[in-house]
């Protein structure tokens, strides 16, 4: 095998072992706008994309122990690298609506091969920066709730004492 595609191969291998999710999409029908389109939204979402050769992206799945790939790889392929499990599929799926020609064939989700219909349901999970959100949410929401409480046990007395002395000196004024 020639260097270039022994380097390739050692890419994918790399790309497989780093990313917590790769799609493989099959392309056949998109013109160069479309792809050029689907490219710039994958990589803004920081997803690596670009089309492989079967036979190179078939040896790197049997050396990262992904022979379950091999169904899959048949047609024109593409493969979208993340480290993000969902950020790929999203991407994927939301262009998908209006790229029609672009389909899923599978997807591979931390070392575990999906099937398409699988793959697409990782688009409807939020994403890491979602779910971070919604536990920091979950934790703040309960110790402001605390907070208010407090300041309200302590702001009461007060404001009531301050209140007694404004009338008081009202009093003494008048």
């Amino acid at each position: 095998m020639p260097a270039e595609k022994v380097e390739t191969v050692r890419e994918l291998v790399a790309r497989f072992q780093e990313s917590a999710a790769c799609v493989l999409v099959e392309y056949r029908g998109l013109n160069v706008a479309q792809m050029t389109e689907l490219r710039n939204k994958l990589k803004a979402a920081g997803v690596h994309f670009k089309v492989y050769k079967n036979t190179l992206l078939r040896r790197a799945a049997e050396e990262v122990g992904l022979q379950a790939l091999a169904p899959y790889l048949e047609g024109p392929t593409a493969a979208a690298f993340s480290a993000d499990p969902v950020a790929a599929a999203k991407v994927i799926t939301e262009v998908q609506k209006s790229m029609e020609p672009l389909k899923i064939k599978a997807g591979v989700l931390e070392g575990k091969v999906l099937s398409a219909e699988e793959t697409a349901a990782l688009a409807k999970l939020p994403s890491r920066e979602e779910l971070m959100a919604k536990v920091v949410g979950g934790i703040q929401a309960p110790l402001y709730r605390i907070v208010g409480v407090l300041g309200s046990i302590v702001h009461t007395p007060l404001r009531n004492f301050m209140h007694g002395l404004k009338a008081v000196a009202e009093q003494k004024q008048a």
